[in-house]
């Protein structure tokens, strides 16, 4: 028996002696959820966990809460259902095709199909490493022209690939080591990170409060700061404007109209992506945006956000204007930097003195303009102001540097997990274990059907060596790595019927007419193999070699129930 080849299917490419089917063939129930009614308050605060995209999205692989909880009356009155403890969930609206194994039983809302796998074909861990290297291929199961949902008819008619039990194992081992390794290193970006937000606050703080070279400092309204700085309000300094409401659109004007959007809230700068690009008219004129100008965002429904602001840090060749939800700051006394007052309020922005003054209005935050024209600004002198700029830039740019090389260094780790993934998943890591067992098989089918032949006076039937082999790795635990599964006469592998055609220099399989199998089965030769699995074999044959298939059949549906769910035989008459 040779090793085997790869073939290419739709979904990628895998070994030969794979089997893919489709997810309804391997599972034991799928089912999408459904949300009890809102406005009945005795369906909901009840101690029924209930899943929905969020707890999927935040969960990562295991789900162990939830953020909602319903009754068993709302349970009752919707279309919700208890999915096992150890089924699959995966999210079928807007955020397609995420996944998360539930430790606890769970209800779901519609959003989200619960799956349990039959696990005698398929582990669930395995299950869940395949639809998460599966979810960039949903896409193409979505019709053109209609909301990108899934439905559970294409979940459960989408591929799956069916390998031994013990190799999906061995997959899930390696999978898992190399997700442990991908999470600590995303959590040390993320440390890190951090460790730089909280370094760059300390430098802003030190430069913006104490200055350079100082020694003699003194109280004021809002802090301590070098005795030789004054305090002015900003309207003293600087034209503050909100912007305007523009609802039109127009994609051949080259007026660009700044959104909350269109700053990031990373790096306090202004980005030109989404840009949005409104009509040319004699109202634009007084809400045209000039070099060096700051933008701050005043309203916002999340409170974070209110405060960020970006600057005009390059000139203009075109006509950029500014939404009502932004204040326009223009400095206009000569004695203060534009720079200076952008690092300032984004130091106020980073530690949270907008946060402070904000109000909450018909669900989104806002800063008045009353209230940002009344903020006080610490004031150096200019040449120091310029100082201070010039050294907060340097640490701008070693800051923007280093989060170029951490974000390349997350990049990396993602398309190496993606790799890791897909070569798990399509069998490249696990080819020694798979030649192994292959190898194996190789000599113990040939052998057993040898010894079987010689103490019976005649060939073995299919369905004789079908259950020799599943006692051989119940009983005696060699394992030949064959998936079993309930069938017409209990336990069977199809993977057989593939590794008799790899053995036909070795085994003759012969189709007759007979009325209890149709396949007999010889060896054409007694292999060596090593001593435990021929005591292994020759045990077996001295136990059940002298019985005929129904005697065996009826030993193995009486031990082995489970295996006779989709038994065609009359099963009182062998399990009595």
């Amino acid at each position: 028996m040779k090793m085997s080849d790869y073939v290419e299917i739709d979904i990628g490419e895998f070994p030969k002696d794979w089997d893919v089917r489709k997810l309804k063939d391997v599972i034991i129930k799928a089912k999408s959820g459904g949300t009890p009614r809102r406005n009945v308050p005795e369906y909901w605060n009840g101690n029924i966990p209930f899943a929905k995209i969020q707890d999927i999205t935040k969960s990562g692989k295991y789900l162990y809460n939830t953020e909602e909880f319903i009754t068993e009356k709302g349970l009752e009155n919707s279309n919700a259902w208890i999915v096992p403890k150890d089924s699959l969930l995966l999210t079928i609206y807007g955020s397609l095709g995420f996944v998360a194994i539930n430790k606890i039983p769970v209800a779901t809302n519609q959003a989200i199909i619960g799956i349990i796998p039959n696990k005698n074909i398929i582990d669930t861990e395995f299950l869940y490493y395949w639809y998460l290297y599966f979810k960039p291929y949903w896409s193409k199961f979505i019709k053109k022209g209609t909301q990108p949902n899934l439905t559970l008819e294409i979940v459960l008619n989408s591929s799956v690939p069916i390998l031994p039990l013990e190799e999906q194992k061995k997959i899930v081992e390696l999978l898992q080591k190399a997700t442990d390794i991908y999470y600590t290193l995303k959590d040390y970006i993320i440390q890190i990170r951090n460790s730089t937000e909280t370094i760059t606050k300390v430098i802003r703080k030190e430069l913006l409060t104490k200055g350079i070279g100082h020694r003699d400092y003194v109280e004021t309204d809002i802090g301590e700061f070098p005795k030789d700085w004054e305090v002015r309000r900003l309207n003293e300094i600087a034209i503050i404007r909100s912007g305007f409401s523009e609802r039109k659109r127009d994609e051949n004007s080259k007026v660009i109209h700044l959104r909350p959007d269109n700053i990031d809230n990373e790096t306090d700068r202004i980005v030109f992506h989404r840009i949005v690009y409104i009509p040319e008219s004699p109202k634009i004129e007084r809400y045209l945006l000039r070099h060096l100008d700051i933008v701050l965002v005043n309203t916002n429904g999340s409170i974070d956000h209110i405060g960020k602001l970006g600057i005009i840090d390059m000139p203009l060749n075109q006509k950029i204007t500014f939404s009502n939800h932004l204040t326009a700051i223009r400095i206009v006394s000569k004695d203060v930097e534009p720079y200076y007052i952008y690092y300032l309020l984004s130091w106020y922005h980073l530690n949270g003195s907008f946060k402070k003054v904000v109000k909450n209005q018909a669900g989104k935050w806002n800063l008045n303009l009353d209230t940002i024209r009344n903020l006080l600004i610490p004031l150096p002198p200019l040449e120091e102001q310029k100082k201070i700029v010039e050294l907060l830039q340097k640490v701008d740019e070693l800051i923007i540097r280093f989060n170029d090389f951490l974000q390349n260094l997350e990049d990396e780790a993602n398309t190496l997990y993606k790799s890791i993934l897909r070569l798990a998943l399509t069998g490249k890591l696990t080819e020694d274990w798979r030649r192994q067992i292959i190898l194996l098989r190789s000599v113990v089918i040939p052998y057993l059907v040898y010894q079987a032949s010689k103490i019976k006076g005649r060939p073995v039937y299919m369905t004789e060596l079908m259950k020799y082999l599943f006692l051989l790795q119940k009983e005696y635990n060699i394992n030949l790595a064959y998936n079993f599964e309930p069938y017409k006469y209990g336990p069977f592998t199809p993977q057989l019927y593939k590794d008799l055609e790899e053995l036909k220099d070795r085994i003759e399989v012969k189709e007759v007419k007979d009325n209890v199998d149709k396949s007999l089965i010889t060896s054409k030769e007694l292999p060596q193999v090593n001593q435990d699995i021929a005591n292994a074999v020759n045990d077996l044959i001295n136990r059940f070699g002298n019985k005929d298939l129904k005697e065996l059949l009826s030993y193995v549906y009486k031990k082995y129930p489970e295996y006779t769910v989709k038994s065609e035989l009359n099963l009182d008459e062998f399990l009595k």
